[in-house]
C-alpha cells in the first residue's frame, strides 16, 4: 500500500496505491488525520488503489467523519469498479464525495 500526498495551488493530493486492509488501515487513517489538521480540501486518487477490506473502508470513513467535524472537504476519485461494488454492497459509496476523475473534481472544487 502506496500512501503519498502533494500540494498544488493550496490543494492536497493524496494517492492511495495498493491495497487498502488491516495491515495498513491505521497508518492510513493516520495519515489522513494529520493531513486535515493543515488541510481544508484533499483530493484523493484512488485510481492505484486494488482492493479495499472492511478495516480500510473504516479507514476512509473516518476520514470523512474527520474532514465533516473539521470543515474541511474531502473529494475521492477513480475508484476501479471492484472497489466501487465493494463500497456500494457495503452500503457506504453514499458516504463518499466521489467523482470519477480528477477533472470532475476540480469543477466541484472551484
Amino acid at each position: 500500500m502506496g500512501f503519498r500526498s502533494e500540494r498544488v495551488n493550496n490543494i492536497c493530493s493524496i494517492f492511495l496505491t495498493g491495497s487498502i486492509d488491516a495491515q495498513v488501515a491505521d497508518s492510513v487513517e493516520a495519515s489522513f488525520i494529520n493531513l486535515l489538521e493543515k488541510e481544508r480540501t484533499l483530493l484523493v486518487d484512488c485510481s492505484g488503489m486494488q482492493f479495499l477490506s472492511s478495516s480500510g473502508m473504516r479507514a476512509l470513513l473516518v476520514a470523512i467523519k474527520e474532514s465533516e467535524k473539521r470543515k474541511a472537504k474531502l473529494f475521492f476519485y477513480g475508484f476501479s469498479e471492484e472497489v466501487a461494488h465493494i463500497l456500494e454492497m457495503a452500503g457506504l459509496l453514499k458516504h463518499f464525495n466521489h467523482c470519477a476523475t480528477k477533472e470532475e473534481v476540480l469543477k466541484k472544487v472551484s
